[in-house]
């Protein structure tokens, strides 16, 4: 049986009730649409789960904005909010892979469409993996199907997996990642690679990381760069140390690449918890003007208190996500969204 929200989707499609929303204008304010990775999720060794859509997908996707969307970019978002009567589409993509220079950026150039890039700075420097592919990592490499004896963490029923449960083995080791405080979460990863007997990849072994040429030259084609901190820690489980030199640095880092300044923040994980009012107000205080959030939904511009521009509102792009449901978010987000 098909998922409620893709029979909503598609009667909006079928009906003609999606193009009559459209016309009319079922909402005001900013959608902005969160991409990680483009290509096909089968056929890396790292985390699946980061890819929003194969090269396909993502051209569809576009042209299909590129004719009924008022897509903008990052320096008009400002404007789009304190416009209430338009409908705004701001494409963004997290982390700085490079996929997003090798394929995202050639189908945007040929739909005439801009994005914002939040790039890990950190990611460009070091090459290391990022923590999410590096747990991917182990448990497709493992010498042994184990994770780490806690059960403060872990049901202890459920600490090995059969071939074909790499998956779900993945999934419980990010949700216990993303659970702990910085260090704690850190150590978890050297835990992993012990139980499973493997070595940690050193940097560079695999390299799935945008250079610093390729962010210049997104620049000077017209995509905004915009920071993701310097490591991608969860900041809301960082001392506020950490968390000034991660916001502080980045901005830096990217400024002194770029030789001009960068705006917009986005905060890592970018759920409730992953960051603090405390956090926002670093971001605020270190200059940037914009910080956006992964928590789904859209900057309503019809409702009595204006859009927080230090909580803006994301949606996810997963790869899978059907057409008549990806024409839904721009449709009707107070539903989709």
């Amino acid at each position: 049986m098909l998922p409620k929200r893709e029979i909503l989707a598609r009667a909006l499609d079928c009906s003609g009730v999606g193009r009559a929303l459209r016309s009319w204008g079922s909402w005001r304010g900013l959608v902005v649409l969160n991409y990680h990775r483009i290509g096909d999720c089968r056929a890396t060794p790292l985390d699946p789960g980061v890819f929003s859509a194969t090269v396909d997908e993502f051209d569809r996707q576009l042209g299909w904005l590129k004719n009924h969307a008022d897509v903008i970019s990052l320096e008009d978002v400002d404007r789009a909010l304190a416009e209430p009567q338009r409908r705004s589409v701001l494409i963004t993509f997290d982390d700085g892979y490079r996929d997003n220079f090798e394929l995202a950026a050639p189908l945007l150039a040929s739909h005439g469409l801009r994005a914002a890039f939040f790039i890990t700075t950190g990611f460009l420097d070091e090459r290391p993996l990022a923590w999410w592919d590096e747990i991917s990592w182990l448990v497709k490499h493992a010498a042994r199907r184990r994770l780490p004896d806690r059960p403060d963490l872990f049901d202890r029923c459920a600490l090995g997996w059969r071939p074909g449960e790499e998956t779900d083995a993945i999934r419980s080791v990010l949700a216990a990642y993303k659970s702990l405080p910085a260090p704690a979460a850190d150590r978890l990863i050297d835990e992993l690679a012990a139980a499973t007997e493997t070595a940690r990849p050193s940097p560079g072994l695999i390299d799935p990381w945008m250079t610093w040429d390729m962010v210049r030259e997104l620049a000077a084609a017209g995509h905004a760069i915009a920071a993701h901190t310097v490591t991608h820690p969860l900041l809301g489980r960082c001392d506020l140390d950490r968390q000034a030199h991660e916001i502080r640095g980045s901005k830096a880092r990217l400024e002194g690449q770029l030789g001009s300044p960068v705006l917009g923040f986005s905060y890592p994980v970018g759920i409730p918890g992953s960051y603090s009012d405390d956090t926002a107000r670093l971001v605020r205080e270190a200059g940037f003007r914009w910080a956006f959030s992964f928590q789904g939904g859209y900057a309503d511009t019809r409702q009595p208190a204006p859009p927080d521009r230090y909580r803006l509102p994301r949606i996810a792009i997963e790869t899978g996500l059907s057409e008549p449901q990806f024409r839904a978010l721009h449709t009707l987000p107070q539903l989709f969204a």
